[in-house]
């Protein structure tokens, strides 16, 4: 009796035990869940102008300690985490977690980054408020000791400036240049000058070339297509011409005495030899014509030179 006495206590007590710590993890899992969502609902409402980092601080910090003693508790990571394909609770923790780390807020408040700029902004604003006739002349140097000090925290943390610095920087820059219209670019005409002038003398010099080379070829090709071979002065005369024809025909060769039946090699040459000679009288009577031709047309130039 004793025994069952003690037995029925220690499961009691088991069950009291497990009961309480599912009720405590439900408790953190519900204030989990609040946070969480208060945070979702701070990043929304400070979207425009964008505040995430200096206006949901403390819905952030207090989503992180929240899961923080959440995970530490083995009994309710045991109970929710790791116990489906989408893992909710950590996903979700997760998700509201890298909106904070991809608009770089922990920047924010490093060394003080976000209170500095602030104090710059505002004095710029307070400067334009006042100067509202002549803003460019008078906030010039409060506009520059921000921009600078912008400068030197984006080049520091090679482009990973708070999202709130940066959206309000942007929008800062736009007012300056386009409603107060204060930013006035400087051109370097000189740079300008010296490039236009190099470009035109490229130009120029690459068309003239093209201009001669192109009269060059042009003058070569009259050249060589007024030559006519007929009126050349080197051309042999008539005469020339009948003396040579003569002297080939006297050159042929004849058949060897006492062969009455010459070889078909020998018929060969006397074919060819012969179509040679036509060819040649053929030439001969041109020339001819033509010294005919020229002499007649002297002879009525000196009849009519006469009348």
């Amino acid at each position: 009796m004793f025994l069952l006495k003690i037995l029925f206590f220690f499961v009691t007590t088991l069950l009291l035990k497990t009961s309480g710590e599912a009720e405590y993890c439900k408790k953190i899992l519900a204030e989990l869940g609040n946070a969480e969502s208060n945070f979702a609902y701070c990043a929304t409402t400070h979207s425009v102008p964008v505040e995430i980092c200096n206006g949901c601080k403390k819905e952030y910090d207090s989503m992180k300690d929240i899961f923080v003693n959440f995970s530490n508790d083995v009994n309710c990571t045991s109970r929710y985490f790791d116990k489906d394909r989408v893992n909710l609770v950590t996903t979700t923790e997760e998700s509201l977690s890298s909106l904070w780390t991809k608009a770089y807020c922990d920047d924010c408040f490093r060394n003080e980054n976000i209170f500095k700029f602030n104090e710059k902004i505002t004095a710029l604003e307070g400067c334009i408020g006042s100067n509202s006739k002549h803003p460019c002349e008078s906030c010039i140097g409060d506009y520059k000791d921000l921009n600078n000090f912008y400068i030197q925290m984006d080049q520091h943390n090679n482009g990973g400036v708070c999202f709130d610095i940066q959206d309000s920087m942007n929008r800062t820059r736009t007012k300056w240049s386009k409603e107060l219209k204060c930013c006035r670019r400087e051109y370097n005409m000189l740079l300008f000058t010296v490039a236009f002038s190099i470009v035109s003398f490229i130009f120029v010099l690459f068309y003239s070339g093209i201009y001669f080379v192109t009269k060059r070829q042009e003058r070569n090709h009259g050249i060589l297509t007024n030559e006519d071979p007929l009126l050349n002065t080197n051309a042999p005369s008539t005469s020339r011409g009948v003396a040579n024809i003569r002297r080939n025909t006297e050159t042929l060769p004849t058949t060897e005495l006492g062969n009455t039946s010459p070889s078909p090699e020998r018929n060969e040459e006397v074919v060819e030899a012969s179509s040679l000679q036509t060819k040649e009288q053929q030439v001969a009577i041109g020339y001819s014509k033509l010294n005919d031709d020229e002499e007649n047309s002297s002879d009525e130039d000196n009849i009519a030179y006469k009348k």
